[in-house]
């Protein structure tokens, strides 16, 4: 079985020592942004405001991604999946290239059902998988940044908003086609479709809610999983 490799003590190593790697590059660029916003005449207070601005920012979907990395550590494993997850990986992709890669082998991801070979498998179409992003933002973004300038005042930007919410509907709808085909995972989306969509109201029509905006995702996947222990 998988669970023979996956929980390693060496596999924890390895992991560890490229999460560390990844910390050390944040730190660079963070100490980079400190110096850079002092030669612009940032004051001190300012940049430690924006730290804490943004710290907060982010911290918040994160919660998501924790839920998911709670859910696939039994299925994939505590260093793969905690790897994965906090690098270039994002908690939907992981789960369906795993899902897809384990059942490319002729098996299902499930826990402590399936074998070596299919675990193997998933590590390793998920993270080639994952270089794509890491191409794109080499030789694909600044081109797009540049021509996103350009279009700045010619271009009605809220099409380009437009644009973007329609390309995630569709992958969404895709998604949610594709994934509830069985009858039980259809109640599962149900009811955390029905948790964002109310979420969704109350967000716009009691003002006293909107911080709730960062949180949707979160609240969601949530109840979804405790449907999914209910149901199951």
């Amino acid at each position: 079985m998988y669970t023979e490799v996956a929980n390693q003590s060496w596999m924890y190593a390895v992991a560890g020592f490229i999460l560390l790697c990844v910390l050390a590059q944040t730190l660079v660029v963070m100490r980079k942004a400190w110096v850079r916003a002092r030669e612009l005449g940032v004051t001190p207070a300012q940049c430690r405001k924006g730290i804490a601005v943004g710290f907060g920012v982010s911290f918040m979907p994160t919660v998501s991604v924790l839920v998911v990395l709670l859910t696939l550590i039994p299925l994939l494993g505590g260093p793969l999946a905690w790897y994965r997850l906090s690098v270039i990986g994002s908690a939907t992709f992981e789960t369906t290239c795993s899902k897809w890669a384990v059942t490319a082998m002729g098996e299902e991801l499930v826990l402590n059902g399936y074998s070596i070979n299919a675990w193997i498998a998933a590590a390793w179409v998920t993270t080639i998988a994952g270089i794509s992003n890491i191409v794109w933002m080499a030789f694909a973004c600044k081109p797009c940044d540049l021509a996103f300038n350009k279009m700045t005042g010619k271009v009605d930007l809220k099409w380009v908003g437009i644009l973007g919410t329609s390309a995630i509907m569709g992958i969404m709808g895709y998604l949610s086609i594709t994934e509830t085909r069985k009858p039980n995972n259809r109640t599962i989306f149900l009811v955390s479709f029905a948790a964002s969509f109310a979420i969704s109201l109350l967000i716009k029509y009691v003002p006293a809610l909107k911080k709730l905006k960062d949180w949707n995702l979160s609240i969601s996947l949530v109840i979804g999983m405790v449907a999914a222990c209910v149901i199951f």
